[in-house]
């Protein structure tokens, strides 16, 4: 079976995300496109992940907890996990790790806390946009003890790309997929292409999809993780 996706979606909790990136507005706008399934990765927190899991579940869209953490190698990479409880735990070890610089969000783009009404709840105050203090091998342990997956984001983009940043995949890294590839991967490593969507219009299309055994968030989780995406 084939499962329609698109995971990597930025609510407006994200500072570069626009600001009618709310939960019912990504939910209803990946019904509009047709797509099975979404994960929301904002950068560096989860706090708009309950309710746009909420909706989607309401919606019948299969939801993917998930969030886009930015390493100290100036690398992003998606971690995704089965459960909204495990992504939860896994976030408490990482959340003292974010640097305690106030956010300009004047400058820089506000980062909206948001809920299931599209209700605005304040902003997040401290800067979403500076690297975590931790680096690409201890978060890789991190996923790996929550049983998530690891996903190096937009691999060859200039900017925060594992191999634009570092020149290589490090043979140490448990990569269960690579995203949005622009030239050659390793091989043997799934890919996985996703829309980086910061504005509504950006989600994708019904254009990519995943091939599952069981029509359900277990048997999607289990593709992803086997590597038979």
């Amino acid at each position: 079976m084939k499962i329609y996706y698109d995971l990597h979606i930025h609510s407006a909790l994200s500072p570069c995300g626009g600001e009618d990136m709310t939960p019912n507005n990504i939910v209803n706008m990946a019904l509009l496109k047709g797509l099975d399934l979404i994960s929301l990765t904002d950068h560096n927190h989860i706090l708009n992940l309950r309710p746009t899991e909420a909706l989607a579940r309401e919606k019948g869209l299969f939801f993917l907890p998930g969030i886009e953490i930015h390493t100290l190698e100036d690398v992003h990479v998606l971690c995704y996990f089965e459960e909204l409880e495990t992504i939860e735990d896994f976030f408490k070890t990482l959340e003292p790790l974010i640097p305690q610089q106030p956010h300009q969000g004047g400058k820089f783009g506000h980062q909206r806390i948001l809920g299931r009404r599209d209700d605005h709840l304040g902003d997040f105050p401290l800067s979403l946009l500076l690297p975590l203090a931790i680096d690409l091998k201890h978060l890789g342990k991190l996923v790996a003890a929550h049983d998530g997956l690891f996903v190096p984001a937009h691999i060859h983009r200039q900017s925060y790309g594992i191999l634009s940043q570092l020149g290589f995949l490090p043979e140490d890294l448990t990569c269960h997929a690579l995203e949005n590839p622009a030239g050659d991967t390793p091989q043997g490593i799934p890919i996985l292409t996703s829309s980086d969507a910061h504005f509504l219009g950006n989600i994708s299309e019904r254009d990519h999809f995943i091939e599952v055994e069981e029509r359900s968030l277990r048997g999607i989780f289990k593709a992803l993780k086997e590597g038979t995406s």
